[in-house]
């Protein structure tokens, strides 16, 4: 039996031989579009841009490798960049790229090319995104029309007083009034106040704990030693010159131990003092047994330290 030999044959099927015999013959070469969505936007407006690889799997010998993207492309800011996507659409690989953008200028907002290496049976090649490309943006701002001429000033025209003048203004006297009435009340309450004479040291801090001693069974612990510490820095105030209203309980027997007072007193108010201090500060409880025995140790070395300051005075002998 004879072998047909290669003219024999039909040219059909001669060229079908020779796409089967030639590696790669009848392959599509790989494609790289770039879709805009939407397609025009407004200034700050986000717009995702598709970078779409088509080829086909024999043809491509691997994963395309998309463009290191930095911060802008172009003149619009990049802000967000997903990872490629890979499907397959019958015999075609499909990969995608998905790139968030913003424009903040108007018009057309160039996109310049760039490249994704292909890796391929016949080697790499670089395909680019598309000259010209460009976002489209518009203005947030609405269109203005001509400039309307402006209007003449309108003549002054007089205006009516109106009834919530007068009723704003009546109000306004009535409140002034009354402000009056009462600086006057207060400066003749002052007047009368500065007219009754202050009590003596020794007496105010006398009259201040018996009114402590005689509430002491209301009163709680903290008001009480509150009331005491103030009695005894007023009284040191005044009979001893000392700055104790303003001043800790610390500076106060600094204070005291500089002047030419008795000792035993003066420690005597610094412990009253700094026992309040820790009622009043570290709450610390106080029975109304140890706060009566202070109100007593306050009254006693009042007297003392008031006697020091004010000496009996000296009887002078009758000659004989």
């Amino acid at each position: 039996m004879r072998r047909p030999s290669l003219r024999s044959l039909p040219p059909l099927a001669l060229l079908f031989g020779l796409a089967l015999a030639l590696p790669g013959a009848g392959l599509a070469a790989p494609t790289l579009r770039v879709s805009l969505q939407p397609p025009t936007a407004e200034v700050g407006d986000l717009v995702v841009a598709t970078l779409e690889l088509r080829g086909s799997p024999a043809e491509l010998g691997g994963a395309p490798r998309f463009p290191a993207w930095g911060k802008n492309w172009g003149d619009a800011e990049v802000r967000a960049v997903a990872p490629p996507e890979r499907t397959v659409e019958g015999d075609t690989a499909v990969y995608r790229q998905r790139v968030t953008l913003a424009a903040f200028k108007t018009g057309k907002v160039a996109l310049p090319p760039v490249a994704v290496e292909v890796p391929s049976s016949a080697g790499d090649q670089r395909l680019s995104t598309p000259d010209g490309l460009a976002l489209e943006i518009r203005s947030v701002l609405p269109a203005q029309g001509p400039t309307p001429a402006p209007k003449p000033a309108a003549p002054p025209r007089p205006l009516p007083w109106g009834e919530r003048f007068f009723w704003a203004l009546g109000v306004g006297l009535l409140g002034l009034v009354a402000a009056l009435f009462a600086a006057r009340r207060r400066r003749r309450a002052g007047h009368d106040a500065a007219s009754i004479p202050a009590l003596p040291p020794l007496e105010e801090l006398e009259a201040a704990l018996a009114r402590l001693r005689a509430d002491a069974a209301r009163l709680p612990a903290l008001a009480l030693h509150t009331e005491l510490s103030l009695a005894l820095r007023r009284f040191l105030a005044r009979s001893a010159g000392v700055p104790a209203l303003e001043s800790t309980s610390s500076e106060i027997d600094h204070e005291l131990r500089r002047r030419a007072l008795p000792r035993e007193p003066c420690r005597s108010l610094v412990r009253l003092l700094r026992d309040c201090d820790l009622v009043k500060f570290a709450r610390t409880d106080a029975a109304q047994a140890a706060a009566l025995e202070r109100l007593a140790a306050a009254l006693a070395a009042g007297r003392a330290i008031d006697e020091h300051q004010r000496p009996p005075a000296r009887v002078e002998e009758a000659s004989a």
